[in-house]
């Protein structure tokens, strides 16, 4: 029989665990609800490159899109003015077939001269997912000094270049087909079920985990092994695991003048090299350039240290293998610790340029913690794999060299997903450090929880690595000895 105390100890951590999961379920329901009911998706507008000239007199400008979403919200038209003084008007109308949907009569007065303009569609248009509808631009006597201009194109602005679009339903102006499309955008939102199923969900998996405990804790009772007996040795080893990250902490900082202050200067230093570099080129096309680059770059960084001194403690350690027993799987998990306390660090230029950019704090941050704590979780598993992998190859340390490079630029740090080919989208969703990133930047620019696959692409891209991880550690890790 194994001591009950410990027993005890462990039935406290249960409702420790309990009222910390039921709390999360709390605020991820207050924060993220909308994006129970339906994910926002949101069109890309063509470059403009034509124009009709000018809305003079009576006109009509017709256009056939189609509606990707369940719902269509809003519409976004490519507008100029030119500083003209604009009493005049003009109608907006959405039809299906010869059913008019919606529509609206739009005063010039307002507009913004060479932007995209924003027209809700109020009350918006439900179960047209997948319909082909028109949209009607209508003016009536308008004189020349009034006149509005909507803009057409062929392309679509990659970042870099523009790239042509094959335009099947191309503008027409007075019966007239133009040589492009009208430069629209939309809004609509596909239509989910997860806010009602949400706490039964909550309760379901409570249940789950409690009876999964339970079950753990009455084996561990009869002294069996298993995640009870692997808590306890952490336990046994946490004043090891302190003095470890500890020392990791001290040792990068060693010597060094500004000392503990670099991972604050790092992050930023690292963004304003990039934001001098790349701003000139993407700066028109992210909003928010400097924190979408920063959240990027912390993510990153995160990643790449913890990995890359993950990746070498066995080796590194091994004079300490070879003499004293410790748990092996504690030395990648230390250093993994040891860059976490880095990265809170970093957090807080990336804080302080959020207030300076003047995005507004917004509930929806409070879900950073959670970002990180699945990046750390993925670092674990990646550091337990090429741990195990250093000690019987030490080219891996050269490969990882190669190979996070190549990760910095298959991952958009520092530039746009629009640029990405269509045809590669669905590899970089495959991305973890992609899921992480978009995670951090929706919370943060966008002041919104993600979509829910959002959640569950991070959950899994950091769950598979540390499973696979753990498993290669524990296969390979018996075997150390004779190769260190």
């Amino acid at each position: 029989m194994v001591n009950t105390d410990n027993g005890h100890k462990y039935l406290s951590l249960f409702a420790v665990l309990l009222v910390i999961y039921f709390s999360f379920a709390a605020v991820l329901y207050w924060v993220g609800a909308p994006q129970m009911e339906a994910i926002t998706r949101q069109t890309t507008s063509l470059t403009p490159a034509g124009n009709d000239g000018g809305l003079v007199g009576t006109n009509l400008l017709e256009q056939q899109f189609m509606v990707d979403t369940d719902t269509l919200d809003e519409i976004q038209l490519y507008i100029g003015t030119f500083g003209r003084p604009s009493p005049s008007s003009f109608r907006l109308e959405i039809l299906d077939e010869d059913a008019v949907l919606w529509q609206q009569d739009i005063w010039a007065e307002n507009l913004k001269n060479l932007e995209m303009n924003s027209f809700p569609v109020e009350p918006a248009l439900q179960n047209v997912k997948g319909k082909s509808l028109l949209l009607r631009i209508i003016t009536q006597d308008v004189p020349y000094e009034t006149a509005i201009t909507f803009y057409y194109g062929n392309t679509v602005s990659t970042g870099r270049a523009e790239a042509a679009v094959e335009i099947e339903n191309p503008l027409v102006f007075n019966g007239q087909t133009m040589g492009g499309a009208l430069c629209l955008a939309t809004t609509g939102r596909d239509l989910i079920a997860l806010k009602r199923l949400y706490w039964p969900a909550v309760l379901v998996l409570g249940a789950v985990f409690s009876g999964a405990y339970w079950y753990g804790y009455r084996s561990f009772l009869r002294g069996k092994k298993g995640l009870f007996s692997t808590m306890q040795t952490l336990s046994r080893y946490t004043f090891l695991i302190q003095q470890l990250v500890a020392r990791d902490f001290k040792t990068k900082y060693k010597r060094s003048i500004l000392g503990v202050f670099w991972s604050f200067l790092n992050p930023l230093l690292t963004m304003g090299v990039q934001y001098l570099v790349f701003s000139s080129i993407f700066k028109s096309s992210i909003p928010n350039f400097a924190v979408y680059l920063m959240a990027g770059v912390v993510i990153f960084n995160f990643f790449s240290e913890a990995v890359g001194l993950g990746l070498a403690s066995i080796v590194t350690n091994a004079p300490l293998i070879t003499k004293v027993y410790v748990p092996k799987y504690i030395y990648p998990v230390s250093r993994v610790l040891s860059s976490a306390v880095n990265v809170f660090i970093s957090m807080i230029p990336l804080c302080l340029l959020v207030v300076f950019s003047g995005i507004p704090l917004r509930k929806s941050m409070l879900l950073i913690p959670l970002v990180l704590l699945f990046v750390t979780i993925f670092n674990i598993g990646m550091s337990l794999l090429l741990s195990s992998s250093m000690v019987f190859f030490r080219d891996t340390q050269f490969l990882w060299g190669i190979l996070s490079m190549l990760w910095m630029y298959m991952t958009p740090l520092f530039y746009p997903e629009s640029i990405i080919p269509a045809r590669f989208l669905r590899l970089y969703h495959m991305n973890p450090l992609y899921q992480f990133i978009y995670f951090m930047r929706t919370i943060i620019i966008d002041g919104q929880a993600p979509g829910p696959y959002t959640f569950l692409y991070s959950f899994l891209c950091s769950a598979v690595p540390l499973l696979l991880g753990l498993w290669v550690f524990r296969k390979t890790q018996d075997r150390f000895v004779f190769s260190l």
